[in-house]
């Protein structure tokens, strides 16, 4: 590994999915702004930020999976308290929704985190599903933040959606980095006004954007 980086693990590294996406930006413009070079181990393979610049060093094969879902996250964590003890800087990148109490629990003392994505709306059908997502998901959110504030360090949302979790928050907190992979472009003649893209999912209250 090379001296002076900060080592990074990423579940999502990918230029083409959302998650990954998301990591990239976020990881070039700390580099920009703190002058820093990052090493990123990914599910993805390896990669090296400098100067806000993306290197891939070693390409893996990399399919959505249960496994990559659920597993590799802590496959992540203790490769992190590999660096941690190796007196290595590090940080945890994506796969970080605010319910995942064990991520904020175990992670290294110094770690930091990139943006929390997910949100807290209520679409789901059934009455479990609408207690699990309203109430179980609400203790864990409670839970996080309660870590959070015990870690001290700054912490980022992808959006908004998590906005009235902030009253809670003693930390500095940022929200709506997903606005910052919007790039000012120069406007074209085209014949749509409007276009709405609408991928069905089962939690993502497809009634709801309908009406």
């Amino acid at each position: 590994m090379i001296k002076n980086y900060i080592v990074v693990w990423a579940c999502d590294f990918s230029n083409f999915k959302g998650e990954g996406i998301l990591a990239r930006e976020f990881l070039s413009r700390l580099s920009k702004i703190k002058k820093k070079n990052f090493y990123v181990k990914s599910n993805d393979g390896i990669f090296h930020v400098e100067k806000g610049k993306i290197k891939q060093i070693k390409k893996r094969k990399f399919k959505v999976s249960f496994v990559s879902n659920y597993i590799t996250p802590f496959y992540g964590i203790l490769f992190l308290w590999f660096n941690y003890f190796a007196k290595k800087k590090i940080l945890y990148l994506n796969y970080l929704p605010l319910w995942n109490i064990l991520i904020f629990l175990l992670a290294p003392p110094s770690t930091i985190f990139g943006p929390i994505t997910g949100g807290s709306l209520i679409a789901e059908k059934g009455v479990i599903k609408i207690f699990i997502r309203k109430y179980f998901f609400n203790f864990l959110y409670l839970i996080s933040i309660f870590f959070i504030n015990i870690r001290g360090k700054p912490i980022i949302f992808s959006t908004d959606l998590l906005m009235k979790y902030k009253k809670f928050l003693l930390v500095k907190n940022k929200f709506l980095f997903c606005l910052s992979l919007y790039k000012q472009i120069k406007p074209k003649k085209k014949n749509i006004d409007l276009l709405i893209y609408n991928r069905i999912h089962h939690n993502k209250g497809t009634n709801e954007l309908l009406k």
